[in-house]
């Protein structure tokens, strides 16, 4: 192919778009978990628990079943436990680290979690455990 010389080219302008926003009723068909398959097994074996719980590690692989539960008629948030101020620079940094890498969305207020929510819903405490033979939290 021969070349060409030419006095000028112009590079396409592309005009600015707006970002897109989150659409909160979306966020909660994510799934992201933290909890490790093998290590709940191994605990509720070494607990006797496994027959109060015979499909959690299952459904923690593959999902739950599908299944209509009953409405929730009320918005339950329980108050951090008081092992969340052991280190409360740790759990800061934990939150932001988890956000920072996509694991956690948020901060949500209350109405908006209700959006993602569809509604009422029901939180778990904060708080941190410490490991068996470890000084880490």
């Amino acid at each position: 192919m021969a070349s060409m010389s030419v006095p000028c080219a112009m590079t396409a302008t592309m005009p600015p778009v707006t970002a897109q926003g989150t659409d909160l009723s979306n966020i909660i068909h994510r799934t992201i978990t933290p909890y490790k398959p093998d290590g709940w097994r191994q605990a509720l074996s070494s607990a006797s628990l496994t027959h109060s719980f015979p499909h959690l590690v299952h459904d923690m692989i593959y999902g739950s079943p599908i299944w209509n539960p009953p409405p929730l008629t009320y918005t339950f948030t329980p108050p951090n436990l008081k092992s969340a101020n052991i280190d409360p620079t740790y759990m800061d940094n934990f939150i932001k680290d988890e956000l920072d890498s996509g694991h956690f969305d948020g901060p949500f207020s209350l109405e908006e979690a209700r959006t993602v929510f569809g509604g009422h819903f029901r939180m778990a405490p904060l708080g941190f455990i410490e490991k068996p033979g470890s000084s880490a939290l």
